[in-house]
């Protein structure tokens, strides 16, 4: 004869009810220090880039200040945020480099790049001149000459720092590092640590609610 199967008893439903509210706020408290933590590398990332803005600065030979009063209005963002939508409608976002502009290694920060002495570039021998043609290109009219030279200028990678000219202060170039560290790292992890933060204290108040009416019900 088959055993029938016996409902949960309320002791053993309060019992598995604390245990998975265990487990979520175990959770949470993960969270929580990786929220914690990139919280501080945030901070850490804006602090060294707003030092290194500032030397550069500082030890800028001409009265040339980095900063958005020299902007120019033509620049894009370099990066792009891509949404990404779960099955648990938690949006997570991610950080993707548009003109090839990658963050920089904490480590190959460290480099002689970054450290050796700025020298304002001197004017060059020769005057400048429009890059050759392709092959196959006319240059008959002037109006082709400009829309080759605009052409070309509008393949190169758009870095900032190309309009501060080929050498620029190694300070202005950690600052850049630093910034772009901080839009690639730690951003999107604050905000993808927020929302799980968000959807796990969801499930504890739903679970501490029925934690409430089993002890309840055990009691009658």
């Amino acid at each position: 004869m088959a055993a029938t199967l016996q409902p949960p008893t309320p002791a053993a439903s309060t019992e598995q009810l604390a245990l998975k509210l265990d487990s979520l706020w175990e959770a949470y408290l993960l969270l929580l220090d990786r929220y914690q933590s990139a919280q501080q590398q945030l901070a850490q990332h804006l602090s060294s880039g707003h030092l290194s803005l500032a030397r550069a600065n500082f030890s800028s030979p001409s009265r040339l200040r980095y900063g958005q009063g020299y902007y120019d209005e033509r620049m894009q963002a370099s990066r792009r945020v891509t949404v990404e939508s779960t099955d648990d409608s938690i949006h997570k976002i991610s950080i993707t480099s548009r003109d090839g502009v990658s963050a920089v290694d904490p480590e190959e920060k460290n480099s002689e790049k970054y450290k050796e002495p700025w020298r304002e570039p001197t004017p060059p021998s020769t005057p400048h001149t429009a890059p050759d043609p392709e092959p196959g290109v006319e240059l008959s009219k002037p109006s082709k000459i400009e829309e080759h030279i605009k052409k070309n200028l509008e393949s190169e990678t758009k870095d900032p720092l190309n309009w501060y000219g080929i050498l620029v202060p190694p300070a202005l170039r950690a600052a850049q590092a630093d910034f772009i560290s901080t839009v690639e790292r730690p951003v999107p992890e604050l905000v993808n640590t927020a929302q799980q933060m968000s959807t796990v204290e969801v499930e504890i108040k739903r679970l501490r609610k029925e934690l409430k009416k089993a002890e309840k019900a055990s009691k009658s």
